[in-house]
C-alpha cells in the first residue's frame, strides 16, 4: 500500500488571493550608469592628464616653433593663443567627463547632461581648432581638406561618444534620479 500524499498549510488558491494586483515583477537596476560612469572618469583622468601636460609643455612648443621659423623656409604659424587654449580646454573638458562620469555612477541624470557637456565642447573647440590648422596647412603647402579631415574624425568620435554616455537615459531600468 503507497502512502497517499497529505496537503500541509494553504492550498495555492488561497495563497494568490493575498495579493489582489496580482504578481509583482521586480526588474533588476541596469549597470549601464555605473559602468559608463567609470568608463567617463578614466577618460576624463586622461583628459586632465593630457591638458596638464600641454600647460607644462606650452611654453617649448612656442620656443620650438620660433626656432623651426628660424632654421627653416617656411614658416608654420600657428598662433600662441592657440598652443595656450588647446590644453586647457583638453583640462575642462576632462574635468567635466570626471565629474559627470562621478554622478553618472552615483545614478544622478544630471551626469549625463554634464558628460554631453563636455562633448560639446570638444565639438566646439574641433570646429575652431579645424579653422586654425586651416591655415597653417595652407601655409605648408598641405592641402586644406586635411584640417577637414582631422574636424570629421574628432566630430564622429564626439557623437560616438555622446550617444554613449545618453544609453542610460534610453534605459528603463537606469533608475536615474
Amino acid at each position: 500500500m503507497q502512502p497517499q500524499p497529505q496537503v500541509i498549510g494553504q492550498p495555492a488558491q488561497m495563497q494568490a488571493s493575498q495579493f489582489p494586483e496580482g504578481e509583482i515583477f521586480i526588474q533588476k537596476q541596469s549597470s549601464a550608469p555605473s559602468t559608463i560612469g567609470i568608463l567617463m572618469i578614466i577618460g576624463g583622468v586622461l583628459g586632465v592628464f593630457g591638458g596638464a601636460w600641454g600647460l607644462i609643455t606650452a611654453q617649448d612648443t612656442i620656443a620650438l616653433l620660433d626656432d623651426y621659423n628660424t632654421k627653416l623656409d617656411i614658416q608654420i604659424d600657428i598662433p600662441a593663443w592657440y598652443i595656450w587654449l588647446k590644453p586647457v580646454v583638453q583640462l575642462v573638458s576632462g574635468i567635466a567627463l570626471i565629474a559627470g562620469g562621478y554622478f553618472l555612477h552615483q545614478r544622478k541624470k544630471i551626469g549625463v547632461f554634464i558628460g554631453l557637456g563636455a562633448m560639446v565642447i570638444s565639438a566646439a573647440f574641433a570646429v575652431l581648432e579645424s579653422s586654425a590648422m586651416s591655415s597653417v596647412y595652407e601655409s605648408l603647402d598641405y592641402p586644406v581638406a586635411a584640417a577637414s579631415i582631422g574636424l570629421v574624425f574628432t566630430l564622429f568620435c564626439n557623437a560616438i561618444c555622446g550617444l554613449i554616455i545618453a544609453i542610460p537615459l534610453m534605459s528603463n531600468t537606469s533608475n536615474l534620479e
